[in-house]
C-alpha cells in the first residue's frame, strides 16, 4: 500500500482533537518570480490518542489510491453531471416548440447542483472515517 505523508506541526491539542498545520509547497511550477508568492498554510483537524503537544512535529499518511478515487470523484463528478443534462435536455426537448438552448443551461444548471448535493452527502458520510492517519514525526 503506497502512501502519501506530509509533515506538519501541532498547533493545539484538545483532549485528542489535534489541529495540524501544513505548510505547502509552491504552487508553481518555475516561474521567473519564483518565490513572490504568499503560500498560506493549511490546517487538518483529527482525533488521535498519541499525546501530542504544540510544537511536535506531525506526518499525516494517507492511502493514495483511496486519495487518488476521493478527488476524480470530486473534480469529474460534476463535470459528467452537467454533459448528462445537457444531453437529457437535447434529448427530451428536441422536437418542442422551446429554446432549446435555454433549457439546456438550466439542466446543467440543475445537474450540477445535484451532483454538489450528492457530494456534500458523501462528504458527511466520509467524516468519521479515518482517511488520513496522524503519526508522531
Amino acid at each position: 500500500m503506497q502512501t502519501i505523508s506530509k509533515k506538519g506541526i501541532v498547533v493545539e491539542n484538545l483532549n485528542g482533537n489535534v489541529k495540524v498545520m501544513i505548510q505547502k509547497e509552491s504552487g508553481c511550477g518555475s516561474c521567473s518570480s519564483c518565490g513572490g508568492c504568499e503560500i498560506k498554510p493549511s490546517y487538518y483537524t483529527t482525533f488521535t490518542n498519541e499525546n501530542l503537544n504544540p510544537g511536535d512535529f506531525v506526518y499525516l499518511d494517507s492511502d493514495v489510491k483511496t486519495v487518488n478515487r476521493l478527488s476524480y470523484f470530486t473534480y469529474l463528478f460534476p463535470v459528467f453531471m452537467m454533459i448528462f443534462g445537457a444531453v437529457l435536455a437535447n434529448t427530451i426537448f428536441k422536437d418542442k416548440f422551446l429554446d432549446n438552448n435555454l433549457l439546456t443551461v438550466l439542466f446543467i444548471f440543475l445537474f450540477l447542483a445535484i451532483s454538489i448535493f450528492i457530494l456534500r452527502m458523501m462528504d458527511k458520510r466520509y467524516e468519521n472515517k479515518d482517511i488520513i492517519t496522524i503519526r508522531k514525526a
